[in-house]
């Protein structure tokens, strides 16, 4: 074989080399775009519940000031503020219960970004 045929075979040899390098480039490519979507898609979750759980806590700092307060000791309870006091320890449950739940799923959430960021830096 002469030289010039050695070197048209060895070009293409490095053309479909590179075909193949490139074609397993947009693979990359095209997996790393879909785990940052789905990164994106965690974060926000994330942000969404913390949101959530703010207004939790903030609502259930409420239902302890109510249920610490006057009319929770009172041997005599308005009517009205019985009633508020009365319903902010059925609702105060149902809030503590529905908190914890969101509080597991957040760090659910945040566990599942924290494995995410984690094969970025690999």
């Amino acid at each position: 074989m002469s030289d010039e045929a050695k070197d048209r075979e060895e070009d293409a040899r490095d053309r479909a080399e590179h075909a193949r390098w490139r074609a397993q480039h947009r693979v990359w490519r095209a997996a790393h775009a879909r785990w940052l979507a789905a990164l994106r898609r965690l974060e926000a979750e994330l942000h969404e519940h913390e949101a959530h759980l703010l207004e939790h806590e903030a609502m259930m700092a409420a239902h302890e000031r109510l249920m610490d307060g006057p009319e929770a000791t009172s041997s005599a309870p308005t009517d009205a503020g019985h009633a508020v006091h009365v319903d902010a320890h059925l609702s105060h449950a149902k809030s503590a219960a529905h908190h914890e739940k969101l509080r597991e799923r957040h760090d659910a959430i945040e566990e599942r970004l924290m494995a995410l960021l984690k094969l970025f830096d690999e």
